[in-house]
Formats: structure tokens, sequence, C-alpha cells
């Protein structure tokens, strides 16, 4: 064997290496993300937030271009597998625009079926 091909050789096996470390440093981090609920800014989140949002805020549903924005995720307890989070509800109403500072906690209620709760922490009315 040459010593061209002996160093192409050893790069190939280290590219090699390189890949299976990567892939394994993957799949521990998707093993322990799967034991905490949805995040901050998840669609799953989102949805049960325009739920509340319509309960708690604008109940009539009156108001149009509702979004959620500047989502955050203050903390992440993986002890108790929950976030506490901070969002700005926007929509207008009536020409108006209105927006509302929402921090919320997300919890499992049953991890195994993938049932988590979103309970709201406080509403502040910023117009």
């Amino acid at each position: 064997m040459t010593k061209s091909n002996y160093s192409e050789c050893n790069r190939a096996f280290m590219k090699y290496i390189l890949f299976i470390l990567i892939s394994i440093s993957g799949a521990f981090s998707s093993i322990c993300e799967a034991s905490m609920p949805p995040a901050c800014d998840s669609k799953e989140t989102e949805k049960v937030l325009l739920f509340l949002a319509r309960k708690y805020i604008d109940p009539l549903w009156i108001g149009k271009n509702r979004r959620f924005t500047g989502t955050q995720t203050l903390s992440a307890n993986k002890e108790a597998e929950e976030y506490q989070c901070r969002t700005r509800f926007l929509y207008t109403m009536v020409g108006d625009s209105k927006n509302h500072v929402i921090t919320y906690t997300i919890y499992w209620n049953d991890p195994v079926k993938k049932q988590f709760s979103v309970e709201l922490n406080s509403i502040s009315n910023n117009r």
C-alpha cells in the first residue's frame, strides 16, 4: 500500500468514525428531548394557546389577524418535565390593535399518550 492510499484510507476511516459519533449524539439528544412536552413555540402549543385566547382574551372572537410573536422559553425544567414560557398575542379589533403578554407553563398530563396541558400564569393587557 502506498503512502497516498494509506492517508486516503485513514481520512475515510476518520470520516466514518465522525459520522458514527454524530449519529450516536443525535440519537441520545432525541431520547432526552422525548421526555419533555411540546416546546413553547410548537404548533401543538399554539393551537392550545389560540383556544385559551378565545376563551379568556377575545371571547366573542371578533378580533382579526390573531398571531403570537416573540415567544420565549423562560426556563426548561427537565426533572419536572415542564417549560415556563412567554409570548405576545396580537390582534386587531375595529381598526385598533391590541396585544397581551401571556406567561404560561407546559407540562405532561400523560407522556405515554403524549397528552399535555398549558397553564396560563398571567395575561397582561398592553394597549
